[in-house]
């Protein structure tokens, strides 16, 4: 990325100032020390020098920040400048330059623009939307659909092999709900039109948690004020619901036949 191409350009710069100091190891130690900063105050990267202080021959790190200072004057291009703050060496990039070249490089790179190759040979796995069979798609899975594609193309532009999962909700809670709502409001039948089938699995699914309220109000069970007959009904519902994903993975008939139905209708 740009950034990266200006703290290299530091590197070689700072190399190129101070190679009078000429230790063996130079180039690593800078381009170790050399880190992006924090802090606006602090420029755009940021050089400690605190174990420069050996190679100057020196106690205070600052006075190896002020040799380095010295010796960056005349070597510094027109858009980078440099401030010493105690023992650290702060450089700035001009922000007419740095825009004018990250326009430049986007238009040259086109999508590979940002692309590194920093976790190549790893794998990341994102699984996203996920949406629950048996009820209609709504906003949130938009969401959670743009979220997760993101997510898997900035893993992807870092090098990550990256596979991409979603796991239709089939089992689970709300499966009990819409098959108990399809056999006590529908006689266990669904339409065969699966936009229709979505919107008639979205009403017995709302009868449902109308008729078995959930939740407490004050010190009680919603359920359990309800008049008898309703509470009866509401119990012998929610019991019937609990009871779906088992009869589904023991594959009790009609239930798992109900469930294929919902789940193919749901596609």
């Amino acid at each position: 990325m740009v950034l990266e191409q200006f703290r290299t350009e530091v590197l070689e710069t700072t190399l190129s100032a101070i190679d009078d100091l000429q230790p063996d190891d130079l180039r690593q130690l800078l381009d170790r020390l050399l880190v992006y900063s924090k802090q606006d105050a602090q420029g755009d990267i940021s050089l400690p020098c605190f174990e420069l202080r050996d190679h100057y021959e020196v106690q205070n790190p600052a006075q190896a920040a002020g040799n380095v200072m010295q010796a960056l004057q005349e070597n510094l291009p027109d858009h980078i400048s440099v401030t010493q703050a105690g023992p650290f060496v702060n450089f700035r990039i001009d922000q007419d330059h740095l825009a004018n070249t990250t326009l430049e490089t986007i238009l040259q790179q086109q999508d590979s623009y940002g692309s590194t190759d920093t976790f190549e040979g790893q794998t990341a796995i994102v699984e996203f939307s996920s949406p629950n069979y048996g009820k209609p798609l709504h906003v949130g899975h938009i969401r959670s659909t743009l979220v997760g594609d993101v997510l898997a193309r900035m893993f992807e532009a870092v090098g990550y092999n990256t596979i991409r999962m979603n796991y239709p909700g089939d089992v689970g809670g709300h499966m009990g709900k819409v098959i108990v709502g399809i056999n006590e409001w529908n006689k266990g039948e669904l339409p065969d039109d699966p936009q229709q089938a979505m919107e008639f699995m979205k009403t017995v699914y709302t009868e449902y948690e109308k008729a078995v309220p959930s939740g407490k109000e004050g010190d009680f069970l919603k359920i359990d004020l309800l008049p008898q007959a309703e509470k009866e009904r509401a119990h012998r519902l929610k019991a019937a619901a609990a009871e779906v994903n088992q009869q589904i993975e023991r594959g009790d008939e009609p239930t798992a036949g109900l469930w294929k139905r919902v789940c193919e209708l749901s596609q």
